[in-house]
């Protein structure tokens, strides 16, 4: 990641124009933060592109040598310029791979594990011309006029088919749980494990009233009712509905939400992430609808505060290419501090992104397996595109670029005696652990 002495120059050099320009001009704040906006971008993006250019890798795996053509095949050779050891910037080999112009001599994940031996990720001027122009201003924009119409423009014919192409008939769009990655398991297994782990961890009992937050629901009401036959449930498949949801006197003694989801117009399942820019809204009203003495248990992905540029480079090709609201992941740190705004306390926290690659690996597995009635019914492209960002996933949960947590909270009334129950949970979670 860059340095503090890199961010700190970078900084000085735009202040110091600002205030030169400034005292030049007489000017006073509007004119230093127009000459701001118009300095910033000359000088950050070269900036930028030098420093992702010569920052070296912080992995010290031993690399096979091969040139780019082992792992490759160009439609057009004539047409490229990376051969034989000259890397390709990650940027572009994406747009090359999705558009058809290259083919992957093997298996996606196989040569995306490889990848620092064909691969820079060194920042592109199309890349800081999206980051600038189009991701930045739609992040900032969402501050504060968030347009729940907004669908990305490569998913428009996309349906819940696509969904089932990978996550299978139970439809759960949540980590698995692996008990032991030496076994090959089924899909069901993890996600049994994980379901059993829940109703551990929120202590569920047959007077109980569940609300269900997240693609899946039905299979956790299922299992839940397996040990509890009676357990009243209300369940929605994305949070982006959360206003809608019924309260009830006393409030709900359990919520459970495995997926910050949103629904972007009928049919359509994008975008599939709920941005850090609504956690407030949404962990507010859950607030309001948690009984004093109840448990929420939250699952979300969240993103390290410290980085490296492959790490930028994944979640700008995210934004770009699958689901522009899926980018801005919040930092545990930044998590946290809005459930505590919202008077939500935080009891336990995990982080299961381990978890969530294997996880990620089988439902891979499920795609590439399902490859013909997907390029029939969606196209080549999308499968690609699916594809691709699945077999990354693994690779970027695995190696801790991104994270997976299980939070379990409750509201902080100062009427509520918990010692009883923070002793369960205690004696609970050291039941899982052994």
């Amino acid at each position: 990641m860059p340095s503090l002495s890199q961010s700190l120059a970078l900084g000085y050099v735009i202040v110091l124009q600002v205030l030169y320009l400034s005292f030049g001009t007489g000017g006073g704040i509007i004119i230093d933060l127009v000459l701001a906006a118009f300095i910033a971008v000359p000088v950050t993006a070269p900036i930028w592109l030098i420093a992702s250019a010569v920052s070296p890798r912080i992995s010290e795996a031993v690399l096979p040598g091969r040139p780019i053509e082992y792992y490759m095949t160009y439609k057009h050779p004539a047409n490229f310029k990376y051969r034989g050891k000259r890397k390709i910037p990650m940027a572009t080999f994406c747009q090359t791979y999705l558009d058809g112009d290259v083919k992957m001599d093997g298996d996606t994940l196989a040569i995306l594990e490889k990848r620092h031996d064909w691969a820079s990720f060194r920042l592109t001027f199309g890349f800081i011309y999206f980051a600038l122009f189009k991701l930045i201003p739609k992040v900032v924009k969402d501050l504060y006029f968030h347009d729940d119409g907004y669908i990305h423009p490569a998913h428009e014919r996309l349906d819940l088919g696509i969904l089932r192409g990978f996550l299978g008939p139970r439809m759960m769009y949540t980590s698995g749980l692996v008990r032991d990655t030496n076994q090959q398991e089924s899909l069901e297994e993890p996600e049994n494990n994980k379901l059993g782990v829940i109703c551990e961890k929120i202590h569920l009992n047959p007077y109980d009233r569940v609300l269900s937050i997240g693609y899946g629901w039905e299979a956790f009401a299922n299992y839940a009712r397996r040990i509890f036959l009676h357990v009243p449930f209300t369940g929605l498949n994305q949070t982006g509905e959360y206003t809608n949801i019924p309260h009830i006197r006393g409030g709900y003694k359990k919520i459970v939400c495995t997926h910050l989801a949103e629904h972007k117009g009928p049919g359509n399942f994008m975008a599939l992430h709920m941005g850090p820019c609504e956690y407030a809204d949404f962990f507010q009203h859950i607030h309001g609808l948690l009984a004093d003495n109840g448990i929420f248990f939250l699952e979300v992905s969240g993103a390290n505060e410290s980085w490296q540029y492959e790490d930028l480079v994944w979640r700008l090709l995210m934004a770009k290419y699958v689901c522009l609201d899926a980018v801005p992941y919040a930092s545990l740190a930044s998590l946290i501090q809005r459930l505590d705004s919202a008077g939500l306390r935080v009891n336990r926290m995990e982080n299961v992104g381990r978890h969530y690659s294997e996880t990620v690996r089988k439902w891979y597995g499920n795609f590439v397996r399902n490859r013909e009635a997907l390029v029939a019914m969606y196209g080549s492209k999308i499968y690609r595109t699916f594809e691709f960002f699945l077999a990354y996933m693994v690779i970027i949960f695995g190696q801790g670029s991104a994270n997976t947590y299980q939070i379990v909270v409750t509201k902080n009334p100062s009427s509520v005696n918990r010692t009883e129950s923070e002793l369960e949970v205690e004696e609970s979670y050291r039941d899982l652990c052994e």
